[in-house]
């Protein structure tokens, strides 16, 4: 008895261990130039759990962007993407909220 006990708990063992990322670390493979911000967040929507927040009007006044990266975190392409726009980023669980930079002024 004691053999088949031992044998399920590690059959148990090697089923649940797998690679655990937090929210932030999950990883994205992207190459889009000369895309608007909203197609990029789609993009990383599709290879994510992550569901993007965000005003259409402060996406608008982005322009089109460049992003170009393999395996990289959500947080390095976010940072990335909107370096220069006067928009950041806030992880609120499974929803990424994209907002004006000002807010976080205002806070302060």
């Amino acid at each position: 008895m004691s053999k088949w006990t031992f044998l399920f708990v590690f059959l148990g063992i090697i089923n649940t261990h797998g690679t655990v990322y937090s929210q932030s670390e999950q990883q994205v493979t992207i190459s889009m130039k000369n895309a608007y911000l909203k197609d990029i967040l789609w993009a990383i929507q599709r290879q994510t759990t992550f569901v993007f927040m965000y005003h259409e009007e402060d996406l608008d006044k982005v322009g089109k962007v460049n992003v170009e990266a393999k395996a990289s975190t959500v947080e390095k392409i976010l940072s990335d993407c909107l370096k220069g726009t006067g928009l950041t980023y806030v992880f609120q669980n499974e929803v990424i909220v994209l907002k004006p930079l000002d807010d976080e002024k205002k806070k302060e």
